[in-house]
């Protein structure tokens, strides 16, 4: 038999694609995926390609296996493969933070709603151990850990659409099971009525 080829410098490919569950989804996203997934904290490498799941934030497409020798040619490595990168922090945290010191800055700004999403692809990677690192040049989602923050309006009242649905109950005024009232109230029309009718 004979001995594997050598990691080119796109890495060593797992042979696996990466699922990353939402905060409280990770049993429900191992129970989708089976048995031989291999788990660091929230991000699940299941072997072979993508499937259907629906507990998932971002998908890690194609990820590949590089060596860490040093900071900065574990950030040459990453380069090599694309500019922008979006670390996953799971474990030797001071080592990840340096690399990603060492990479293209990525602007995580918050959108404002409505907004488009960034078109530049973002790739994703993570500290496999010491000396070992897993990126995925590839993922489904164009942010940071498939984690989309918007900037919040306090001051603006909701609007229209918002105010429509939550109106749309007409005039059921309470819910026979649970005896909380919904629908548009009387006096403030769009708001949500929690008191008895």
């Amino acid at each position: 038999m004979s001995d594997p080829l050598p990691p080119t410098s796109a890495g060593e490919p797992l042979g696996m694609t990466g699922y990353l569950a939402p905060d409280g989804f990770l049993d429900d996203l191992l129970a989708e995926l089976g048995d031989g997934a291999m788990v660091h904290d929230s991000l699940v490498f299941a072997p072979g390609p993508p499937r259907p799941v629906y507990w998932v934030e971002n998908v890690w497409y194609d990820p590949v296996r590089l060596p860490v020798a040093s900071i900065k040619s574990a950030a040459r490595g990453l380069r090599a493969i694309q500019r922008n990168w979006a670390l996953y922090p799971v474990r030797h945290h001071g080592r990840a933070k340096l690399i990603q010191e060492q990479l293209p800055h990525v602007s995580a700004k918050p959108l404002i709603f409505p907004a488009t999403a960034p078109t530049a692809p973002l790739g994703s990677w993570m500290m496999e151990d010491e000396h070992t690192l897993i990126a995925a040049a590839h993922c489904s989602s164009p942010f940071r850990n498939g984690e989309v923050e918007f900037i919040e309006n306090r001051t603006a009242p909701p609007n229209r659409a918002l105010s429509e649905t939550m109106g749309s109950a007409g005039d059921r005024r309470q819910d026979a099971r649970t005896g909380i009232g919904y629908g548009r109230s009387r006096l403030q029309p769009g708001r949500l009525d929690l008191g008895a009718p």
